[in-house]
């Protein structure tokens, strides 16, 4: 499998090692920086702009290559990143990368509420976790897997109101974590053995 971990020259360059500092001192904004610094500064990871399929109007970077091809924590940063680079109503193929990622790492109440309100439009996140987990490339689920509903209100009443301000506590619960898991897991981010 390629390795597309930061180099470890990148990252003292950055300022990264020994404790993501940079990112430390923007705690409100961690998602976003770990994806800029991890991610959109590599040099191993090309980014393709999905805004034109995802989110009309806005800003999908993803990686070029397949998520089998990431390692498990690159993707875990990624889904997450995604909840803020594609804000709500999600499109459903997101959905399956952003559940395991939210899962994986942890995010709280924020993604009760997410969980919660797929739940009320009469799907199964449980189901798009396992799927994700299963095989991270497929295109899953497919429109006709989906209940009419979750087309017509899935968020509009949930009350995830954390992806809107920076300040909010859940929000900044949801970068707490989210920078945690990274500091936990910089062997799989960042290519210390080089």
């Amino acid at each position: 499998m390629p390795d597309y971990r930061l180099p470890f020259s990148n990252a003292q360059q950055q300022g990264l090692i020994p404790d993501l500092a940079p990112i430390r001192a923007d705690m409100p904004h961690a998602v976003v920086n770990l994806f800029g610094e991890l991610f959109e500064s590599n040099p191993r990871i090309p980014l393709i702009d999905d805004s034109d399929v995802t989110h009309p109007g806005g800003s999908n970077q993803r990686p070029a290559y397949p998520d089998s091809e990431l390692n498990e924590s690159q993707r875990a940063l990624f889904g997450v990143n995604q909840m803020f680079d594609v804000t709500p109503p999600w499109q459903p193929w997101l959905l399956p990368r952003m559940i395991w990622s939210a899962r994986l790492i942890g995010i709280g109440k924020p993604l009760e509420d997410i969980e919660r309100s797929i739940r009320i439009s009469g799907n199964d996140p449980d189901e798009l976790a396992a799927a994700y987990a299963v095989d991270p490339d497929r295109r899953w689920p497919s429109y006709r897997k989906w209940r009419s509903r979750f087309w017509r209100d899935p968020y509009c009443n949930a009350p995830m109101k954390w992806w809107m301000s920076a300040d909010h506590p859940e929000s900044l619960e949801f970068n707490r974590r989210a920078f945690e898991f990274a500091l936990r897991r910089l062997p799989q981010l960042i290519a210390f053995d080089e």
